[in-house]
């Protein structure tokens, strides 16, 4: 959701686990999230409203429906704290000055906006997502993956054969990691209702490329952290050009469950900053040709 959203210009709403229901058995994977992409911050709410609720076939989906208003609360007078890096990704000079002029905006609004380290340990991070995401999505494409590997990306390839590797310990250690990572983020919402950070380290990669390995979302993609902190609500708006055009996302993180504040500020925010306020700023449409 978020990643795509970044890369092409617009909204995307990562909702904490279990508010979208989903199928098994994937419901069951805390790291998976189903969630809207749409224009503006309004038609990714009105969207959410539509997918999010109770499943009978999901027992992960959360009680009662959470429906959210189109009238939402001020920024003024929000605490936000404020991440360039999240505590060590290399984090290019553009996407860190969007972030950092995000920041003035939410200020302009009336928000207490901070730069805060939030004291994780990335390292440990990155070992305890990839032995979570190899030990299942990995297992998944396993039990195709010698009769179909030719079909498959290299990242996904990478994933079943790490999982082959590894043994089921590696999965208890990455919930310990799971529990003191949200530890540190918690010590942050509790002095902040939002956090805002980058969504990823560069404005886009190449559409050809095929680089898009397990290193590039671990040192790359500031998104796993929070499906790791999977019941806090991720919203991606875009927050500026890169001098190439590109968009760069933002990434806004709320308090568990609070996905009321993470819309009021995304809401407030596209206010300030339109995306596609007229028709010169939407993407070219291909001309059909005959």
């Amino acid at each position: 959701i978020r990643i795509p959203a970044s890369f092409c210009g617009v909204v995307g709403f990562k909702p904490p686990y279990g508010r979208v229901p989903q199928l098994p058995p994937f419901n069951l994977d805390h790291y998976c999230h189903e969630g809207p992409l749409a224009r503006t911050v309004d038609d990714c709410r009105v969207l959410e409203n539509v997918m999010a609720g109770p499943h009978p076939e999901d027992i992960a989906s959360l009680r009662p429906k959470l429906t959210i208003p189109a009238r939402l609360r001020p920024v003024a007078g929000m605490r936000i704290a404020c991440s360039v890096d999240l505590d060590g990704f290399e984090v290019d000079d553009e996407v860190a000055a969007a972030v950092r002029a995000a920041a003035e905006t939410f200020r302009a609004l009336g928000a207490t906006v901070e730069e805060v380290e939030i004291g994780w340990s990335l390292e440990a991070m990155r070992e305890a997502a990839r032995a979570h995401l190899s030990i299942i999505f990995g297992s998944w494409i396993g039990a195709i993956l010698e009769e179909h590997r030719e079909l498959l990306t290299g990242y996904a390839i990478e994933f079943a054969e790490d999982a082959v590797r590894r043994k089921t310990m590696g999965y208890l250690q990455s919930l310990e990691v799971e529990g003191e990572t949200y530890g540190h983020l918690a010590g942050v919402l509790e002095r902040y209702e939002l956090l805002i950070c980058p969504t990823f380290a560069a404005p886009a990669l190449p559409a050809a490329t095929d680089d898009y390995d397990i290193d590039v979302v671990f040192n790359r993609a500031l998104t796993f952290p929070f499906n790791m902190c999977s019941r806090c609500p991720v919203l991606v708006v875009p927050a500026a050009r890169a001098a190439n055009g590109v968009p760069i996302g933002l990434q806004i993180v709320g308090r568990t469950f609070d996905d009321l504040s993470v819309f009021a500020a995304a809401g407030a925010f596209e206010d300030v900053h339109p995306w596609y306020a007229s028709n010169a700023d939407r993407p070219d449409r291909p001309r059909r040709t005959t």
